[in-house]
């Protein structure tokens, strides 16, 4: 580009600015969701998702720099220039960052974990949402933690039909450990039990991504949910 010119000046700093939206609404805001969720910064699932999201802010600041040196100038009359300059972009943009940070949501990403191990909706009480996940070309696993009212849990066990036919693991007492967690497992991962409880193994009957195996751990006495959702990436569907 000619520096000197104006409408090269201006394209420069449009590009400048999109690129910094991006980084702030595809790559910064998504990863911090996800970080105040549960998710730790050191996880598996945010570094997967800082180098899948790192390079897709690099691919589209390459079609930012193209569409700013290409399309804008090509544009006539005040109209044109307005939906070129600025609505085209904000529109892209937003469009791109808006899906990102709402995927990025806690509730969001819990109902993600909900359906693939086909249990029913988060409680409209639910709080303290904790959720991680990763995947790989063969393998991945979901973790949720939640907190609900001792009513709405009823409810979501009532209106979750996999978990007739689970096996469950009735647990007595004031204290109770748990097995299951190992080097992935979350710092937040449910393997104590205080006060009874209820533990649920069950197999997602539609197989949902490859989900393989799930389990569900109920806390009595804290109100507490934790899902775990095994996946089996290569596995039939």
């Amino acid at each position: 580009m000619d520096m000197d010119r104006p409408a090269d000046r201006r394209a420069s700093a449009c590009f400048v600015t999109s690129v910094v939206l991006l980084f702030l609404l595809y790559f910064l805001a998504p990863l911090a969701l996800q970080i105040l969720s549960g998710a730790g910064w050191d996880s598996l699932d945010v570094g997967l998702q800082f180098l899948v999201r790192a390079v897709g802010v690099g691919l589209l600041s390459v079609v930012c720099w193209w569409y700013w040196r290409t399309v804008p100038p090509l544009a006539r009359g005040g109209f044109s220039r307005a939906v070129a300059w600025v609505l085209l972009p904000l529109l892209a943009i937003g469009s791109i960052g808006g899906v990102s940070v709402y995927r990025s949501l806690p509730s969001v990403r819990a109902g993600e974990v909900l359906a693939n191990a086909e249990l029913a909706s988060l409680p409209a009480s639910a709080s303290g949402i904790k959720v991680t996940m990763w995947s790989s070309l063969f393998s991945g696993e979901q973790f949720l933690l939640f907190r609900a009212s001792r009513e709405d849990i009823r409810r979501f066990l009532n209106a979750s039909p996999i978990l007739r036919t689970a096996n469950v693991e009735r647990y007595e007492g004031d204290r109770s450990t748990l097995t299951g967690r190992h080097v992935l497992s979350p710092p937040w991962y449910l393997d104590e039990m205080a006060g009874p409880g209820k533990r649920y193994e069950f197999r997602p009957k539609a197989r949902p991504h490859g989900a393989r195996g799930a389990k569900m751990t109920i806390d009595e006495n804290r109100n507490l949910v934790f899902v775990y959702v095994d996946f089996d990436s290569g596995g039939d569907r």
